[in-house]
């Protein structure tokens, strides 16, 4: 069996342009792909790959052996808690285990209340307790696991989105580690979290779409695909998405036949300020609509 490797993503688009950036070693961190970077330009140091594999494996023996623990102590629905993106991703997408960074471990469990229950007893501590929840954050709730090799934040999701409820119909599937939600249903929520929730700032995050679309391309029913992004209203974000994939992987998502007329700036991958116009104007359009934006902006006002 010919050996997984990710040698491909050594000629996309995205590295020259970044050797164009004065702030390269700063971006490389604040976006995440550091240790992604030393392992596929094989660098003198392999400092963050390897601390990121040992970490990595830390959070996914810790997401297994939670999953295990919840299983053995719910008796109304032992199947209810399926992992998102990151966790997920491990081994699966990046098959040394050390390339995609993470910074918690997701969780999608439509019982709140249950999940978090069991957080609890299973030694868990809330994470800023007293902390009134926003609109944009309400589904979700944040925990963390004090080990020995340090502390593992949680964040449990009851939903997928915080704008409207999820499908009746949410599917699931297993992955090579842990269960996390259907394939279509994985490929919206990695689009919506990317470009409608986070408005495009973090490289790790396109990686993770790049390369789950190169995965599963030829497993995607992209009828149910589309009906889900229609639902969710990330149409825009999708287009925009595709747009993105285009410019740094040079990557042309075929079998999605539209395209966006918002300008994309070259160098906008890499920014991580959210100060600017072309950002706040990006981030209108990506919610895809006015209901959106002015129930958004007002929340945020608010909070």
């Amino acid at each position: 069996m010919k050996k997984h490797t990710l040698d491909h993503l050594k000629d996309i688009p995205l590295w020259k342009i970044l050797e164009e950036e004065p702030e390269k070693e700063l971006i490389l961190d604040e976006q995440g792909i550091r240790g992604l970077y030393q392992l596929l330009f094989n660098t003198k140091s392999q400092d963050h790959f390897k601390l990121q594999k040992r970490r990595n494996l830390h959070y996914l023996e810790a997401a297994q052996q939670f999953l295990a623990f919840y299983k053995n102590t719910q008796r109304v629905n032992p199947e209810g808690v399926y992992y998102l993106k990151g966790a997920c991703f491990i081994g699966e997408l990046y098959p040394s285990w050390g390339e995609r960074f993470m910074s918690d471990i997701d969780i999608y469990c439509k019982d709140m209340e249950a999940i978090e229950e069991a957080a609890l007893s299973y030694g868990m501590k809330r994470t800023n307790p007293d902390d009134a929840y926003w609109l944009g954050n309400g589904h979700k709730r944040e925990y963390y696991l004090e080990t020995d090799l340090g502390i593992i934040p949680f964040e449990f999701h009851s939903k997928l989105f915080w704008h409207c409820q999820d499908p009746d119909d949410v599917t699931y599937h297993e992955y090579l580690n842990l269960p996390g939600i259907g394939i279509e249903e994985t490929l919206v929520f990695l689009i919506g979290h990317y470009a409608f929730q986070h408005t495009c700032q973090k490289l790790y995050w396109l990686f993770d779409i790049y390369l789950f679309i190169l995965k599963f391309d030829e497993n995607i029913d992209y009828k149910k695909f589309h009906s889900l992004i229609n639902f969710f209203g990330f149409n825009s974000s999708l287009l925009f998405t595709k747009k993105i994939l285009q410019q740094a992987f040079n990557f042309d998502w075929f079998k999605i036949k539209k395209n966006t007329h918002f300008p994309l700036r070259k160098k906008f991958i890499f920014e991580d300020s959210q100060r600017h116009w072309y950002y706040l104007c990006l981030k209108w359009y990506l919610k895809n609509g006015l209901k959106n934006n002015i129930h958004y902006a007002y929340a945020w006002l608010k909070h």
